[in-house]
């Protein structure tokens, strides 16, 4: 195709000088950008599993010292309590507290159908239909999802699988090929939202203990593994059009195994069955009556383990409403476990987690960059329940019934959020209060008088402009043809990826 040149210096002046103008103008105005500006915004939740808020200060990760500063992050988060994998996650996906959601813990008996839920015992969804996912909000609403070992990832939920998702979890699965996976559901555009899970550094962290020597390297495989994550990004230009927020389910303390109750010098075993999630302990009596026998009877337990009937639980831990919580709740103080019979498996884990979710040891952590999130930004810690309203604003998803509050994280984002209907879902009434209304999407009176002012540019510079070709019709020129100049830039290949930089350490069954 030819260039063409012709002669109307002039009036082209005039017109871009015009122009010009109202682009000031319009750039004077505040700011409404949202992510949908560049396109169809994009989420990426990342949990690495146990990992404690101050685990960032204790050795060099590089990685994620760059994804903070150039992203957000909360001094750290309240997990829910108990504080364990599978409820919080699920609190996480959800924004409800566990009481609302159903998934009580790692291990659960439903006294209505007599079921038991374990982790190799998870897959029917009448465990987990009291919530409802961000993935299922997202496809309800028109957006495509993709689960890597995320929790829940094999459950049909309300009805709908993810869109993409593994058919069972696989802890051996290496780190970069799940890694390489999410990215490719992002870089061919088939996903909206994508949820990606590393066991790590709770396995070691159980293991080894929290304040081990050997965690340095285990967090660094961890840092290596979000570099990999954010350079794979990169490779599919995707980094600055993803946001990626990088969480956790617990934290994590150490424990000895000296350190535990035996249930069994205070309670005969034949008067009730029970939940073992250690430190939460749940009985479950044969016998309605032999409640408050039994609960007598775990006065005398000791200062280490508190026993709370089910309506007497402290209402900070929201864990009294639902069916799968047991009559008797045992609640082990810091650093210790309850045993019951024989069972002293897991005796030789030097970390635990679990415990109150006020303790310290037991916050994760929380970090966020991308489009949405403001930069170098430190704030307060706030309730892992926030984190689905908060991907419902980034997303426009109308959310579902849940606990969190948008208030409480909105000021990590740059901008107003979209929301793609004006009402107001239902939310749960929690003690902490109700919660807050998404931002309106009204027009400020600012703004109307900037496009006001915008329309009545473009009207003078129409009209300059239809004056000035009407004077310059009897002097105009031909156009004279010029032919492009080839294209002479270099193709130039992208680097090969080197993996070999990464961390010698290899914990069994954990591989990059």
């Amino acid at each position: 195709m030819a260039l063409v040149w012709s002669k109307q210096g002039p009036v082209s002046f005039l017109f871009f000088s015009l122009l010009l103008t109202m682009f000031s103008v319009m750039s004077a105005l505040p700011s409404q950008q949202t992510p949908s500006t560049f396109g169809t915004p994009l989420v990426l939740l990342v949990s690495f599993d146990g990992f404690r808020w101050d685990y960032l200060d204790r050795t060099d990760t590089p990685h994620f010292d760059s994804f903070v500063r150039e992203g957000v992050k909360a001094k750290y988060i309240f997990d829910t309590f108990a504080s364990k994998t599978f409820p919080n996650h699920y609190s996480i996906a959800t924004g409800l507290y566990q009481e609302s959601h159903g998934i009580v813990g790692n291990v659960m008996y439903d006294p209505f159908s007599g079921a038991n839920f374990s982790l190799s015992v998870k897959q029917n969804p009448v465990w987990w239909n009291d919530g409802e996912p961000i993935w299922v909000t997202n496809q309800k609403q028109g957006g495509h999802s993709a689960l890597i070992m995320y929790p829940g990832m094999e459950v049909k939920i309300r009805g709908q699988y993810a869109t993409y998702r593994l058919p069972e979890y696989n802890s051996t699965f290496p780190f970069k090929e799940r890694i390489d996976m999410i990215t490719n559901f992002f870089a061919n555009d088939s996903v909206n939202l994508g949820l990606l899970y590393f066991h790590e550094p709770d396995h070691s962290g159980h293991v080894l203990g929290p304040d081990s020597p050997g965690m340095d390297a285990v967090l660094q495989m961890c840092d290596e593994t979000l570099g990999y994550l954010m350079e794979q990004l990169r490779n599919a230009g995707l980094d600055d059009r993803v946001d990626v927020i990088i969480t956790s389910d617990h934290g994590m303390t150490p424990v000895s195994s000296n350190n535990f109750v035996q249930l069994d010098d205070f309670v005969d075993p034949s008067l009730y069955h029970y939940t073992n999630n250690n430190p939460v302990f749940g009985i479950w009596p044969f016998k309605e009556s032999d409640v408050e026998v039994i609960y007598s009877k775990l006065q005398g337990v000791g200062p280490n383990v508190n026993a709370y009937l089910k309506e007497e639980i402290p209402a900070r831990y929201h864990y009294r409403a639902h069916p799968h919580i047991a009559p008797i709740v045992l609640v082990a103080k810091e650093g210790w476990a309850i045993h019951r019979g024989n069972d002293t498996s897991r005796s030789y884990y030097l970390g635990n987690h679990g415990y109150n979710n006020s303790l310290m040891s037991m916050h994760p952590i929380f970090i966020a960059r991308g489009p949405s999130f403001r930069r170098g930004l430190v704030v307060e810690p706030f309730e892992n329940v926030n984190i689905y309203p908060l991907i419902c604003q980034i997303l426009g998803l109308e959310p579902a019934p849940n606990n969190g509050s948008l208030g409480n994280v909105q000021d990590l984002l740059r901008y107003s959020g979209v929301v793609k209907k004006s009402t107001t879902p239902e939310t749960f009434t929690t003690e902490s209060g109700s919660n807050a209304k998404p931002p309106s999407s009204t027009l400020s009176t600012s703004t109307i008088i900037g496009i006001a002012i915008a329309g009545a540019v473009l009207i003078v510079a129409v009209c300059l402009l239809v004056a000035m070709c009407a004077r310059q019709r009897s002097y105009r020129q031909p156009p004279r043809q010029y032919t492009p100049i080839a294209d002479t830039s270099l193709d130039v290949a992208d680097d090969d990826i080197d993996d070999s930089g990464f961390s010698s350490y290899n914990y069994p069954n954990t591989k990059i």
